[in-house]
C-alpha cells in the first residue's frame, strides 16, 4: 500500500489514543484530510464546524471535561488568524488542545500562483508563539513523529495549554520510501510535593486560629476535589472557591463562594490561584482600589505550577503577591499528603468550634440567597434568580451536565452542585461559550447526562453557525438562551464611567443594546434543524416550557433550544 508524509499524522493520532479531530476544510491540508477520511477512516470522529474559532473551542470544552487533547485542524494563515481567540481562551485556561495546521508547499516550485503565496507565513508559528506553550513546523518526516511526541507531552504537562504543528504541504503530500519509527511515550513529569513543607503547611493550618483555604483549579482533576473537602474539614478551615473549576460541592459546609471568610484569616493556603492579589483583597472593580481582607500579619502559602510556564507576551501569573511559602506543586499530589500530616497532629477543639461556626454561616449565605430570589418573581422581563430557579426544577430527575453560562452566579447561590463532572467552572468571556460547551457536549455523546448549556445571547451571534454543527451531529444537548439583548457587561462599566464623571447615566446602553431588530433565536434554531421552544416572555410558562424541553433532549438524545427573554442581571 502506497503511503505518505500526511499519513503519519493519522498513525500517531492512533498511536496516542486520540480519536476526535475538530475541522474546518481547507486546502493547505488537503493531504492530512484525505489521510483522515480515506486511510484512517476517520469519518465517525472528525466534527466539522463552521470557522476555526469553534474548531478550537470544542477542543477546549472536550479537554476540561476528559483531561486530555483532541485535535484542532486550522487552515493554513487564514484559518490559524481565525482562531487565534480560540488558542489564546485555551492558553489562559490551562487546558491542552493539540492545534494542527498546513502551510506552503515551503518548496516554491511547488506552489500555485497567487493564494499558496499569500498563505503561506515563515515561519507560521510565530502568530500564536505568545499564547501557545510549544510549536513546530518539521520539515521531514521523522520531524513530523518527533515533534508530536514533544508536543503531546507539553500540552499535558501541567500546567497544561495548547500546542500548535504545522505541516508542509509538499511533506504532506510526499511519497515515503520508508516509514520513521513511531515510539510512542505518553510519560508527564510528576510534581509532588517536598515532605519538608507538607509537614510546615500543615503545622501552620492546625496551629491557626482562623485559617482560609483558597481554590483555584483544584478540580482540574477529580481525585484533588475529595481530598481538599477533608482537609477542610479536619482544620475547620472554610473554602473560599474562586469557580475556575468544580473545586468542591457547593452544598458542603464549608464551601463559600465569595471572598468574605477571608476577613481576619492569620493563615491562608492557595491552592492553584493564578491571581492571589486579586483573590484576597476586595473593591468594587471598576477604580482599582482594593483593601486587604486578611490580617496584615496573616501568613500566606501558595501552592501552584503554572510558574514553571510563563508568556511574556499575555502575564497570566497577574499582580504579584508576596507569600511566606511559595510551592511548586501538583495540587492532587500534595493534598493526599497535606491530609496525613494533618491528621497526625490533630486539631482538636478549636477546630470544632470553628467548624460549627463556618456551617452556620454557609446555610445562612444560601437562605439569604433563597430569599434575595424572590424578589421580582413576578417581573418581566424574567428575573435571572427566577430563570435559576425554574430551570433547576424543570431539570428534576434528569442527569445533566451544566455548561455555559451561571446566569449571572444565580446557578451557584442557588443550585445544588454534588459531584465532580456537574459542572466544569465559571464561563470564560463572550465568543468562547458555545463552542466550549459544544465541546462538552462532544466529551458526553455517548454518556448518560445530557448537556445544559446556558447561552448569553451575544456569545451566540458571534457564532451562530455553531448550532448547524450542534444539529448535524445530533448531541444530548439543551441550549437555553439567556437572552437580555445586549451587551450588559459593558453596560455596567459605561455606567461607573458616567457615574465617576458626573454624566447622564441613562445613556450608558447606547451602542450595547441587541433590541432592535430584536434576534429570534428559536426561529434561528428551528432553521439550523434542532427542536426549538420559544420565545418566552412570561414568567408563568418558564418551567412547564423548559420542562417540555429539558425532558425532550432526555428522550430522543436529540437537540433543542429554549429561547428565554430576560432581565439584564
Amino acid at each position: 500500500m502506497r503511503k505518505f508524509g500526511s499519513d503519519i499524522v493519522v498513525d500517531l493520532l492512533r498511536a496516542y489514543g486520540i480519536d476526535r479531530v475538530a475541522m474546518n476544510p481547507g486546502a493547505s491540508y488537503r493531504g492530512l484530510h484525505d489521510s483522515l477520511v480515506n486511510y484512517g477512516d476517520w469519518r465517525p470522529g472528525l466534527i466539522v464546524c463552521t470557522n476555526e474559532k469553534i474548531v478550537v473551542n470544542v477542543a477546549h470544552g472536550f479537554a476540561k471535561v476528559t483531561g486530555e487533547p483532541m485535535v484542532a485542524i486550522v487552515h493554513d494563515v487564514v484559518g490559524l488568524m481565525q482562531g487565534t481567540m480560540g488558542v489564546y481562551t485555551a492558553y489562559a485556561d490551562r487546558e491542552p488542545v493539540i492545534v494542527l495546521g498546513g502551510t506552503g508547499p515551503m518548496a516554491t516550485g511547488l506552489r500555485r500562483p497567487h493564494i499558496e503565496w499569500v498563505h503561506t507565513a515563515l515561519t507560521q508559528g510565530e502568530l500564536v508563539r505568545g499564547f501557545v506553550k510549544w510549536d513546530d513546523q518539521p520539515f521531514d518526516v521523522e520531524g513530523i513523529a518527533d515533534g508530536f511526541a514533544r508536543g503531546y507531552q507539553i500540552a499535558t504537562t501541567q500546567p497544561r495549554g495548547p500546542i500548535y504543528l504545522c505541516y508542509d504541504l509538499g511533506l504532506q503530500e510526499a511519497e515515503l520510501d520508508e516509514e520513521p519509527s513511531l515510539a510512542v511515550h505518553r510519560t508527564r513529569p510528576q510534581f509532588p510535593a517536598e515532605a519538608a513543607a507538607v509537614e510546615e503547611i500543615a503545622e501552620l493550618l492546625v496551629s491557626a486560629e482562623q485559617p482560609v483555604i483558597v481554590a483555584g483549579r483544584v478540580g482540574r482533576r477529580p481525585e484533588a476535589v475529595d481530598h481538599l473537602a477533608t482537609l477542610a474539614e479536619l482544620v475547620a478551615a472554610p473554602v473560599v472557591d474562586l469557580d475556575w473549576r468544580f473545586n468542591l460541592p457547593n452544598t458542603h459546609p464549608l464551601h463559600f463562594r465569595t471572598g468574605a471568610p477571608l476577613d481576619g484569616a492569620d493563615a491562608v493556603l492557595a491552592l492553584d490561584v493564578a491571581d492571589l492579589y486579586g483573590a484576597i483583597t476586595a473593591g468594587d472593580g471598576h477604580d482599582g482600589a482594593r483593601r486587604r481582607r486578611p490580617r496584615a500579619d496573616a501568613r500566606l502559602v501558595e501552592v501552584r505550577l503554572d510558574l514553571l510556564e510563563g508568556s511574556g507576551w499575555l502575564p497570566l501569573h497577574q499582580k504579584y503577591q508576596p507569600v511566606d511559602v511559595s510551592l511548586l506543586a501538583d495540587t492532587a499530589l500534595l493534598l493526599p499528603a497535606l491530609v496525613e500530616a494533618v491528621r497526625r497532629r490533630g486539631a482538636g477543639a478549636p477546630a470544632d468550634d470553628r467548624r460549627r461556626v463556618w456551617s452556620a454561616r454557609h446555610d445562612d449565605d444560601r437562605a439569604r440567597s433563597i430569599t434575595a430570589a424572590r424578589e421580582g418573581w413576578d417581573a418581566v422581563p424574567i428575573s435571572t434568580a427566577r430563570f435559576a430557579v425554574e430551570l433547576e426544577h424543570a431539570l428534576e430527575g434528569v442527569d445533566y451536565v451544566l455548561a455555559g453560562s451561571t446566569l449571572a452566579g444565580w446557578t451557584r447561590r442557588l443550585w445544588s452542585f454534588t459531584r465532580w463532572g456537574q459542572h466544569f467552572g465559571r464561563p470564560l468571556g463572550t465568543a468562547t461559550q458555545i463552542g466550549t460547551s459544544m465541546g462538552v457536549a462532544l466529551a458526553h455523546a455517548d454518556a448518560e447526562p445530557i448537556v445544559v448549556a446556558i447561552q448569553p445571547d451575544g456569545d451566540l451571534l458571534f457564532d451562530p453557525g455553531a448550532l448547524w454543527t450542534i444539529a448535524a451531529n445530533g448531541w444530548p444537548m439543551l441550549i437555553v438562551m439567556f437572552n437580555n439583548r445586549s451587551y450588559y457587561n459593558d453596560v455596567e462599566h459605561q455606567l461607573a464611567v458616567a457615574r465617576r464623571r458626573g454624566r447622564d447615566e441613562s445613556r450608558a446602553h447606547v451602542g450595547m443594546d441587541l433590541g432592535s431588530p430584536a434576534p429570534d433565536f428559536a426561529a434561528a434554531a428551528a432553521a439550523f434543524g434542532l427542536r426549538s421552544f420559544g420565545q418566552i416572555t412570561d414568567p408563568g410558562e418558564l418551567q412547564p416550557l423548559l420542562r417540555q424541553a429539558a425532558l425532550h433532549v432526555a428522550h430522543t438524545r436529540e437537540p433543542a433550544l429554549v429561547d428565554v427573554i430576560a432581565q439584564y442581571r
